[in-house]
């Protein structure tokens, strides 16, 4: 059962505006997730779709975006590149920290808050500016009801008299999601 889901009041046409990009970010970063539960149910969920003739546009493209000899360069045996279309990842990114901070502090957070994101795939290696930030993201609780799936953490921190928000996200046990943003009213001065 699937009682204790978070969920929020919304405009129906501000939700139904990111349904094709929350689609595209599902057939985009899935495939990455391959070998947990969660992802492949999901992965099985979408192929019998495609199979069945529904969202082949979409699978053909997120299949396009795995390539092997990126720009005629030759990888390492077993490695490929996964092209993402980064501006439509992120904005779904953004829908879900805004529905998080929502539900954490009961207030809204504007859209065009200046945000950084951190998207750390399975394998990936070499760290990122932000990496003593998302270390202690990650020593917070987690908060996610159904943890295979999606589970997330939350860290509220001061620093010179600024707020920052950290939020650490994990999908289908595999992809890390870091997000950093200023408190709304430090942001606005």
């Amino acid at each position: 059962s699937l009682t204790k889901l978070i969920t929020l009041p919304t405009h129906r046409s501000c939700n139904e505006a990111y349904g094709r990009d929350e689609e595209y970010f599902v057939w985009a970063l899935a495939p990455l997730a391959a070998g947990s539960t969660a992802a492949d149910a999901l992965n099985a969920y979408n192929a019998s779709k495609f199979r069945s003739g529904l969202s082949v546009g979409l699978g053909l493209k997120t299949l396009r975006e795995f390539e092997d000899r990126p720009s005629g360069l030759y990888l390492p045996s077993g490695l490929v590149v996964k092209r993402l279309e980064g501006q439509r990842i992120k904005r779904v990114v953004w829908k879900i920290v805004r529905g998080l901070y929502r539900h954490e502090t009961g207030s809204v957070l504007p859209e065009a808050t200046t945000f950084s994101v951190d998207i750390i795939e399975p394998h990936r290696s070499g760290p990122s500016e932000m990496d003593e930030f998302w270390e202690a993201i990650k020593a917070q609780p987690g908060k996610g009801v159904y943890a295979g799936v999606f589970d997330y953490k939350y860290l509220h921190a001061e620093a010179d008299s600024e707020h920052l928000h950290g939020w650490g996200m994990l999908l289908w046990d595999k992809i890390m999601i870091f997000v950093g943003h200023l408190h709304p009213a430090d942001a606005a001065t």
